[in-house]
């Protein structure tokens, strides 16, 4: 890599940090503005440094996650920035006249797409689902959040869950309700209560806390005790069962959030209903293309930007937008169809790749050499 390609890199990763942090600080400044109430009343009587550090730490999570949506879309704002003061600068046309390709002087802007790929990827399966329960925690009440339960239904063991609060972070669910089955698991119907039910992954299932009814007094048949095992010296009951916290609030948000590895024991689960499963597989091929679809779409720039019948870097900009913000429902056109089912993950998740390249190789030739 020459002297002119280590500052064109620099240039993009230094435009690119200024975009993050001016949309970032953006949202804060917007969403505090209406929102600082909230933190003070969850902060209480702390103080000024409690409140700062409320703040801070609500924020500070938030980028992860504002990473995670936006920064694919900024890594294109900052490649059509730094072509913009090239050409301002007047630094294409001396390179263009000494022979040089145009594809070859944009050749940092690749590298530092896929540097911000890279790290989209790294906050993705490592970052984000490790503070993936934050992203639901109230303004200023980092501990952690109790959210209304969604009552989930386990297809692989017939078995309804149900509750009044869960916390996400802590694995645990407050007054939970066991729906058994019958008569596969109960000789009749049968809802196991408790006073709050925790969830051990390791072990695939839930220890209900002083269960009621007691263990011996539930009619269970023999795969019914197969699902249902009482804890020794104990009022407390386990539960086998696939379904998590994360399920049982925004179940769909929430597997998005997840680590591939997760994904993908997710979607091999028989716990969860066709219609989930098929959303799971959907976001698993978005996952695995969404970094292809964001390098060709700077492929697509250099083209629009740098045009051979020019007529000014505004109206190159203009229609750069305009095509970028067309592809942007395209993408977003072909998840529609796929969440309906009328085509398929696969398609619905490879189909904006195929309208990218194919719109990168129509207009490749355009380039200004």
């Amino acid at each position: 890599m020459t002297i002119y390609d280590r500052y064109l890199l620099r240039s993009f990763l230094w435009i690119l940090v200024i975009c993050f942090v001016s949309t970032f600080g953006l949202f804060v400044v917007i969403d505090l503005m209406d929102n600082f109430d909230d933190f003070v009343t969850n902060t209480g009587e702390g103080g000024k440094a409690k409140l700062a550090w409320n703040i801070a730490f609500y924020y500070g999570h938030f980028a992860f996650f504002f990473f995670d949506a936006a920064g694919r879309a900024l890594a294109i704002v900052a490649a059509m920035t730094l072509l913009i003061l090239l050409e301002r600068g007047g630094e294409l046309k001396p390179l263009l006249a000494a022979g040089i390709p145009t594809y070859r002087i944009a050749v940092p802007v690749l590298v530092g797409a896929v540097i911000v790929n890279l790290l989209h990827v790294v906050n993705a399966e490592v970052v984000i689902p490790r503070i993936a329960h934050h992203k639901y925690d109230a303004r200023g009440k980092h501990e952690g959040t109790a959210h209304t339960v969604e009552a989930a239904y386990d297809h692989s063991t017939g078995l309804l869950f149900d509750g009044s609060e869960v916390h996400i972070g802590q694995h645990r669910v407050d007054d939970p309700k066991f729906l058994l089955p019958a008569p596969s698991a109960v000789h009749e119907l049968v809802t196991i209560r408790g006073r709050e039910a925790v969830y051990f992954a390791n072990k695939g299932g839930w220890v209900v806390r002083d269960a009621e009814p007691a263990f011996a007094r539930i009619p269970l048949t023999t795969a019914g005790r197969e699902l249902v095992k009482p804890i020794k010296d104990s009022a407390d009951v386990f539960v086998v069962g696939s379904i998590t916290p994360a399920d049982l609030y925004r179940g769909t948000e929430s597997a998005s959030m997840l680590s591939t590895p997760d994904l993908v024991r997710r979607i091999k689960s028989p716990s969860h209903s066709w219609i989930l499963a098929r959303q799971l597989v959907l976001s698993f091929h978005q996952r695995m293309v969404g970094s292809l679809v964001n390098v060709v779409c700077i492929l697509l720039v250099i083209p629009l930007m740098i045009r051979r019948h020019s007529r000014g870097m505004v109206q190159n900009s203009a229609l750069c937008i305009a095509v970028m913000g067309g592809l942007f429902g395209v993408y977003h056109g072909f998840a529609y169809l796929g969440y309906f089912n009328l085509v398929s993950p696969a398609l619905s998740a490879w189909g904006p790749f195929i309208a990218c390249g194919t719109t990168f190789a129509w207009i490749s030739d355009l380039v200004q050499t």
